[in-house]
């Protein structure tokens, strides 16, 4: 992680970014750090860490906001942390800007779709036990 105290004004003053060069620009450090953050977010959801996998995510996201592995591993961190809409948003977000992995977003979809109606009908029959016990007292 030594790649995080090199920033872009420490490369102009080190003279190995350009005068002219886009303070916007991604500089080769941006780039690694950004493929670095997204493969941390990999090791973390194979961990089931899915606090960490989210942060990593982000920080990935925050160097490039259309890293489509990013943005799907933020996705599926949301949606195992329980933020289900947000995930969903982050999901066709993916779709949107790789078409090519929309078989896989599909397949994480479906399979959080299915995850939710589960935990519904598990929720939904432990209420109609606690109504069902309430008449009889």
């Amino acid at each position: 992680m030594y790649l995080l105290g090199l920033d872009k004004s420490a490369l102009s003053a080190l003279g190995m970014a350009s005068a002219e060069s886009n303070p916007d620009e991604m500089t080769e450090v941006d780039v690694m750090l950004e493929k670095i953050h997204a493969n941390i977010s990999a090791c973390h959801i194979k961990q089931g860490n899915w606090k960490r996998a989210l942060e990593t995510a982000e920080k990935a996201l925050a160097k490039n906001s259309t890293n489509s592995k990013a943005l799907f591993r933020k996705g599926k961190a949301q949606a195992e942390l329980g933020y289900v809409e947000k995930a969903e948003e982050t999901l066709l977000e993916v779709k949107r800007i790789s078409p090519g992995e929309a078989e896989l977003v599909d397949a994480e979809l479906s399979r959080l779709h299915a995850r939710e109606r589960e935990r519904q009908k598990v929720a939904d029959q432990k209420m109609r036990g606690w109504l069902s016990r309430g008449n009889m007292a």
